[in-house]
């Protein structure tokens, strides 16, 4: 996968997870309350529809989150590479106080790059604070319009 990664923004190693790490990740350099922005990709094997594989994104995130809500939830594209996206939101602790989320989901399905059989699920996750989400956001959707499954580096 390739795409245009906006100024401001810097690729981060990705730390060690249980469910797995994205296939990259990037922060930008302005923190708000303690939150660091951050935009993450990541690819696997598209098993579901659309809809079941948001939901499972929204669950994950109920796991370690306590108030989720999913303020917009739309389609985008068409075949052959339909999507969908979603934004969410939910409040987390740093350093002892309450902090509120926002976070920006696009779900893309492609078919497999290696064979041309099956689809691949590309997720892209933008995550900051509410107060800063109508400022980065931009910069998101930026990214999300230069992606590409060509297997390049990412700039």
């Amino acid at each position: 996968m390739a795409f245009r990664l906006p100024s401001g923004w810097t690729r981060a190693e990705p730390a060690p997870t249980q469910g797995g790490a994205p296939d990259f990740i990037a922060v930008h350099a302005r923190t708000d309350d303690g939150f660091t922005p951050n935009i993450t990709v990541g690819t696997r094997a598209a098993e579901a529809s659309l809809d079941q594989l948001a939901d499972d994104a929204v669950a994950q995130l109920t796991a370690t989150q306590t108030d989720v809500v999913v303020r917009r939830r739309q389609p985008l594209g068409h075949e052959p590479a339909p999507g969908l996206a979603q934004e969410l939101t939910f409040t987390t602790t740093l350093d002892g106080h309450d902090v509120a989320i926002t976070q920006q989901q696009v779900l893309l399905t492609l078919t497999a790059p290696a064979d041309g059989e099956g689809r691949v699920l590309y997720v892209a996750t933008f995550t900051t604070t509410t107060r800063t989400v109508s400022k980065l956001a931009p910069d998101f959707l930026a990214m999300v319009r230069s992606l590409r499954p060509e297997p390049s580096p990412h700039r």
